[in-house]
């Protein structure tokens, strides 16, 4: 997790931070699965820098579609051809492969419209960011979750009834750090929009800071 850590400041000090980031369910991003409503070192950074997590369902790896896509194309095209002397090798080796792949995938959409977020946010003075303390910070953390035989869904190892009205389908769960809630939206397949259809209270174990400004680069 360290490095994973490592590399995120690393590249948002040189690139535009996103305001969504979805990830899969992996210990090294959700934390343990043992102890409830606890936020890992890679949660607590996102919110730092303001961005929402998005962590897909569990066991569903056609949600991250681009993801797999990139994972089968890096290891056909590039590790399993590829001879490497150390980490420091496949660290200066990779980004090329990367660009190549980014340059294609950019071609792909070359006629779609894609718009930027604003404000661009880069960090500055990463270094000062103490990532062994890092608090619980003003934002939202959202999950995908199917809801059970029991109408509940489960969300960082707690199970939360939504009812079972809505078995075997899936609904959008957000954590809001600051307003200490839990809102569950669900939206039907004749739906245009999803409706809230359950709210919790979500107190933590800890204080909630807010979100601070004065980390992005002027």
């Amino acid at each position: 997790m360290d490095n994973v850590i490592a590399f995120l400041i690393k590249y948002w000090s040189n690139n535009p931070i996103p305001r969504y980031l979805q990830v899969d369910n992996g210990m090294y991003f959700i934390g343990d699965f043992k102890n409830p409503r606890g936020f890992s070192r890679f949660v607590r950074l996102c919110l730092y820098v303001g961005i929402e997590v998005v962590f897909i369902a569990p066991s569903s790896p056609w949600m991250d579609g681009s993801i797999e896509n990139f994972n089968n194309w890096f290891g056909s095209k590039f590790w399993d051809k590829e001879t490497f002397e150390d980490m420091e090798d496949i660290r200066t080796r990779s980004p090329h492969f990367v660009d190549q792949h980014n340059d294609l995938g950019a071609w792909k959409k070359r006629n779609e419209k894609l718009e930027q977020t604003e404000p661009v946010r880069i960090l500055k003075d990463a270094a000062e960011i103490n990532l062994n303390k890092l608090p619980v910070t003003d934002g939202k953390v959202h999950f995908i979750r199917p809801v059970d035989g029991g109408g509940r869904i489960n969300v960082l190892n707690e199970a939360l009834k939504v009812g079972e009205e809505f078995i075997s389908e899936y609904v959008w769960a957000t954590i809001c750090t600051g307003k200490r809630k839990m809102e569950v939206y669900y939206r039907a397949k004749d739906q245009d929009i999803a409706v809230l259809i359950k709210e919790f209270d979500y107190d933590l174990n800890e204080g909630v800071e807010p979100r601070r400004d004065d980390i992005w680069k002027t």
